[in-house]
Parts: C-alpha cells; sequence; structure tokens
C-alpha cells in the first residue's frame, strides 16, 4: 500500500493543492465510518466487466442476444445474466437491471449467486441508488473482491459519512478493477470527499484518473471539483472560473457549479440579496431532480426569507415537502414553513396588513396549506378578523370552507376529532351571515344538531336563530321557538314580539319573566313597554306598582309620548312625572302606541 503524492498535469496540481495538507493518518479516527469487515457468505465475484466494455458495442450486444436466441427454453438465465453484464459495463444501469430480473426470473445454477449480487449493486450505483444501498452487503466488505474498496467507499459517502484517508486511499487504488462507464459515476463522487475533507494527496491521484479519463477529463463534474478545491484554498477567482466553465454543461455537476457560483458571489459580497434571489429563480428549474433540486429549492426559499417574501417562500417550501417527502429538506421545510405563517398571520391580525394584502395572502397559503395540521386555526382567526372588520361575506365563505376541508381531512386520516370546531365554525358562519343580512341562510345554518352536544354552542345558535325573527318582524316564528332554557335575549325578544301582536295579558307576562331576571337594570325601552302592556291590560295596580319601581323609564326612547297617554287617562300615577307628561301635552304623535 502506498501514501506517496500521485503525479499529475501541473495545473491540477496547482488547483488541488490550495488548501492545507490533509491530517497525517495516525491523526484520523480508527475505521472512519467504514464498517470493520466481516467474512463474507458469498465467494467472490467473478466478473468480466472490462472484457465486456471493450470492442463495439453494437456488434457485441448482437452476439449476446444471438446467444440467447440459441440458448434451450430451460437454460435462458445465464445468457441473460451475460447481456445484464454487458450492460453493467458500458454504463447502462437501468437496461441491466431488466436483464437481471430477467435472469433471476428464468433461474441460475447457485454458483451465480456472487456474480448476480456483485452486477444488483452496480446496477443501483449506475442508477443513482448508491445511497440506499447501505454499507452492510457483505460483497462490500468481501476480502477477495478487487472493487470491494472503491465501491464500499462511494456507498458510504454517497450515504453521508466521511471516510478516513485510508479508506480513500484503498477506494483510489481499488479504482482499476472497474470499467471505464462505471469510473465515470463514481470517480466525482470520491474526488468530491476528498476535496471536502482536505485529503489533498488522494484528491491528486483521483484528479489524475478523472483526467486521464475520456468522459470526464473535460466535464462539468471535473470543472466544478476544480473551483471546489480552488474556493477551499481561499483562490475566489480561480473557483468562479472553473465553476463557470462547470455551469455550461446540462448535468447534476453542471448544477452544482451553478449553485456554486451564486454561493461564491453572495459571500464575497459580489451579488445583492435581490440579485441572489433573481439568479435562484431561474436556477430553479435547471434541475429539478434528487437531493440537488431540493437543495436548490431550499436556496430559494432562504432567498425569499431573507427579503420577506413570506408567501412567495411558503409556495417553494411547500414544493420541497410534497416533491421531497420523508427528507431532511423537507423536515426544515417545514420549520421554516410554520414560522413563515406565524409571521404573516400575526402581522395581518394585528393590522400592520392592508386588507386586501391579508386576503390575498391567506387565499395563496390556503391553495397550498389547507391540509395541513393547524392551518385551520389561523383561516378561523383570518375569518375573525374579516367578520371584525365588516367584510362578512367572506368571513362566512371562510368559516364554511374551513369547516368543509376540516370533514374531508378528517375522512382521509389527516386530521382527528375535529368534531367540536366544526360545530364552532357553524356558529360563526351563522353570526357572519347574520351580521351581513342574510337572515334566511343565517336561520338554516342554525336548524340541525350539533356534531358533539356542547350547550353553550346550542344557546348561542337558538339565540341567534330568534334574532333574525325578530330582526324580520317574524313574531309567530320566535314564539314557537321555545328553548328549554331560554336566554335573556329571547326573553327579551319574546316579550317584545307579544307585544308587537298585541296580545297583552301574554306580554305583560312575558316581561314579568325579563322583570324577574333583570330587575330595575331592565333597558329602558322595555319596562317602557312593559307598562304600557300592563295598562292596556287593564292592570292598573300593577301599573302603578312598576311605575314607581322603573326609575329610569323616562330613559326610554318616546317615553314622554307614552307617558302623555297614560297621564291624560291616569295622572294621578304619575305624581313625580307631572312636569314630563305635561311638556309631553300636544307632541305630535304617539311613540308608544303601536296598536289597541
Amino acid at each position: 500500500m502506498r501514501l506517496a503524492f500521485k503525479p499529475c498535469i501541473p495545473v491540477l496540481v496547482t488547483a488541488l493543492a490550495l488548501g492545507a495538507p490533509g491530517a497525517a493518518l495516525a491523526d484520523v479516527p480508527e475505521g472512519g465510518g467504514v464498517p470493520p469487515r466481516e467474512a463474507a457468505p458469498l465467494a467472490a465475484p467473478e466478473l468480466r466487466l472490462k472484457a465486456q466494455a471493450r470492442g463495439d458495442f453494437v456488434a457485441r450486444r448482437l452476439a449476446l442476444l444471438d446467444a440467447l436466441g440459441t440458448a434451450a427454453p430451460d437454460a435462458l438465465g445465464p445468457p441473460l445474466l451475460d447481456l445484464a453484464e454487458f450492460h453493467v459495463a458500458r454504463g447502462l444501469g437501468y437496461e441491466a437491471g431488466s436483464f437481471l430480473a430477467r435472469a433471476q426470473a428464468e433461474g441460475l445454477p447457485a454458483e451465480e449467486a456472487p456474480r448476480v449480487a456483485a452486477l444488483a449493486l452496480l446496477q443501483r450505483i449506475l442508477t443513482g441508488r448508491a445511497d440506499s444501498l447501505g454499507q452492510s452487503d457483505p460483497l462490500l466488505s468481501h476480502p477477495d473482491w478487487p472493487a470491494a474498496p472503491h465501491l464500499r467507499a462511494m456507498v458510504a459517502v454517497s450515504g453521508g459519512a466521511r471516510l478516513s484517508e485510508l479508506a480513500m486511499l484503498e477506494a483510489e487504488e481499488a479504482a482499476g478493477a472497474l470499467p471505464d462507464r462505471i469510473l465515470e459515476v463514481t470517480l466525482p463522487v470520491l474526488l468530491e470527499a476528498a476535496v471536502e475533507s482536505d485529503y489533498w494527496e488522494i484528491g491528486h491521484a483521483l484528479a489524475a484518473r478523472m483526467l486521464a479519463h475520456s468522459a470526464l477529463g473535460d466535464s462539468a463534474a471535473f470543472h466544478y471539483l476544480l473551483g471546489r478545491a480552488a474556493e477551499r484554498g481561499g483562490e475566489e477567482v480561480a473557483a468562479f472560473d472553473s465553476y463557470l466553465r462547470a455551469a455550461r454543461g446540462s448535468d447534476a455537476w453542471a448544477h452544482k457549479g451553478r449553485l456554486a457560483i451564486i454561493s461564491l458571489a453572495v459571500r464575497t459580497e459580489a451579488l445583492a440579496p435581490r440579485e441572489r434571489l433573481t439568479l435562484l429563480r431561474q436556477a430553479r428549474w435547471r434541475w429539478t431532480r434528487g437531493p440537488l433540486g431540493a437543495r436548490t429549492l431550499m436556496a430559494l426559499a432562504e432567498a425569499e426569507i431573507a427579503l420577506s417574501h413570506r408567501i412567495a417562500a411558503l409556495e417553494v417550501l411547500n414544493a420541497i415537502g410534497h416533491s421531497y417527502p420523508e427528507t431532511l429538506y423537507a423536515q426544515k421545510a417545514a420549520t421554516l414553513a410554520e414560522a413563515q405563517m406565524d409571521a404573516f398571520y400575526a402581522h395581518g391580525l394585528a393590522g400592520d396588513l392592508a386588507i386586501a394584502d391579508f386576503v390575498r395572502g391567506h387565499a395563496r397559503i390556503a391553495a397550498d396549506y389547507r391540509m395541513e395540521p393547524g392551518f385551520a386555526e389561523r383561516a378561523e382567526a383570518f375569518a375573525d378578523h374579516m367578520l371584525a372588520n365588516g367584510i362578512t361575506g367572506l368571513a362566512a365563505r371562510e368559516y364554511l370552507e374551513t369547516a368543509e376541508f376540516l370533514a374531508v381531512g378528517q375522512d382521509l386520516g389527516l386530521f382527528s376529532e375535529t368534531e367540536a370546531m366544526r360545530d364552532r365554525l357553524r356558529l360563526k358562519r351563522a353570526e357572519a351571515l347574520f351580521a351581513g343580512g342574510q337572515y334566511a341562510l343565517a336561520v338554516e345554518v342554525t336548524r340541525g344538531p350539533l356534531l358533539v352536544p356542547d350547550p353553550e354552542i346550542a344557546t348561542r345558535l337558538a339565540a341567534l336563530r330568534t334574532d333574525v325573527y325578530a330582526a324580520t318582524g317574524r313574531d309567530r316564528e320566535l314564539l314557537d321557538e321555545a328553548p328549554e332554557d331560554p336566554a335573556r335575549d329571547y326573553l327579551r325578544q319574546r316579550a317584545e314580539a307579544l307585544f308587537a301582536q298585541g296580545d297583552w295579558t301574554a306580554a305583560l307576562a312575558a316581561y314579568e319573566d325579563v322583570w324577574a331576571g333583570e330587575g330595575a337594570a331592565m333597558p329602558p325601552a322595555l319596562a317602557a313597554h312593559m307598562l304600557l302592556a300592563a295598562h292596556r291590560a287593564g292592570q292598573a295596580e300593577r301599573v302603578r306598582e312598576l311605575a314607581e319601581a322603573l326609575p329610569r323609564l323616562d330613559e326610554a326612547p318616546g317615553w314622554a309620548a307614552i307617558a302623555a297617554r297614560l297621564g291624560r287617562q291616569r295622572p294621578d300615577i304619575f305624581p313625580l312625572r307631572r312636569g314630563v307628561i305635561e311638556a309631553a301635552i300636544g307632541e305630535g304623535r304617539d311613540e308608544g302606541d303601536t296598536g289597541g
């Protein structure tokens, strides 16, 4: 084994040697994140990858297909496995997977098991699934498979592990066991890990392999990694130039170059926040797959947040959650989204936003977050604010829509036990409809049983219904309501309805119920009607008692006219108010005389 500096082209040496030397091997924790080798249950796989990679593609493939065509029906597995190996060697991972699956379905000799396992592992690496392999695959630690150290490091790095310098050195030395099309995938990943860990000597060796590789020597990956080495060494101009060359490509490494340009420009204050945002909005659509796509969206969301573009940020954060669920990016997006919504609704409810801006912002947020836990409470607070500002129609619609989404969410298993909140929203909707003069619809909303028995809400719904009847002169419906435990407002409304119908005896009895609960605090207008009802019911003694017991009668609207009318008939019952009565004589209208 060696750990010597591997020579390479001078410009490459310069670019990769900008950082400080890597740590000595003695300083690296033993193991470096690589699992200990265990005895492999399988024999070392015998692959012919390099042989399969040589020669004309079409001719070689036709020969393998001919072999498949001439095979006996019960011996199709081996030629199919050969085709799978051929496609792996040529870097065609998805095609290889198809042939491999067919080979396994046809049946293979037991001795082919190591080869099948190795091809399956390589096929996953070629199709971008190295991070899902895990390092426990026994082939990755097989002492007799020359490619194992290289692939083991590739899998570990793809899964986010930081390897020791020794493990990286073994990976570089084992690269020769693999064909170019597989190295085209693995070398850039390993070189990036070496650069980020400041393993400069191993980085040189890996870079030399890339430079000698026909597809990697002038690739976006190579230029991006040169840029990373330069930036880590403090050479921003050289880094920018390398990133710019990388960004001209169209693969994932080119997109990394684009993001690196933006990050470097921000760090060196070459880009203003708004310019950064503009570039990230453009970059968003240049790459929309995998962790790199999620990283792009997160950078865009953070740029939007930095400029207090909360609605735009929430739209991007929602895209992260939907496109990359079950990832750390999605978890971070959810946390940021909560904070942005808290800030937006706090400003809106405090009146710091214009009503129109609050309404537009809420509509855009609701389009994405209606079915998220906790949003219903925000929507309810929004509707409360609209109602408080007299926007009754919008408030009523918001209460209804929120309740409907809660019901759907509960049916889908997204929410649980939403019934009490839906009852509360129903009540608030009825109140908003009543406040907006939509009396008929308000009454319809108040009818029907609650989802969860709640005496307080039931009482308020009944009271609201009687308010509608009172406001619209539907006295008969109000009197038919007859709740078991009538509220104070209902008693008042019932008394007024009976008074309006001219049923003086019943009206007086109803006013007596109000009087029993309120006493001298009875509103002057009701007290005046109570007195007039007693008078018209022919209960003179009760009239006298009420006149003495109700000191605030002269505050009632139209009381002077009522007193004058009573006074002309029975002046002796108002000894203390004769001046009021005399002053009212001759008034042109009798405001208290509503009939009878």
